[in-house]
């Protein structure tokens, strides 16, 4: 084993880590005001689930769970 490896990752892997979760954690929060905001306009459950599927490229239980969390957010 090469010093600097073993349990301990490098500052470098570790901000990449940081920085895909920041990434992942912005998206979702836009998600939820999509989300939110399609609600809003009295769309149906269904007709939202559509769309994230659609136009954000999410699957089926992506999408049903990703509007589930945000109304949940947002009661």
């Amino acid at each position: 084993m090469q010093s600097g490896e073993g349990i301990y990752m490098t500052i470098e892997k570790y901000a990449a880590l940081k920085s895909a979760y920041a990434r992942e954690q912005g998206e979702e929060a836009e998600r939820a005001k999509t989300i939110v905001g399609l609600a809003a306009l009295d769309m149906s459950r269904v007709q939202i689930i559509e769309f994230l599927k659609t136009n954000m490229e999410l699957s089926e239980e992506q999408a049903q769970a990703a509007y589930d969390n945000a109304m949940a957010a947002h009661a």
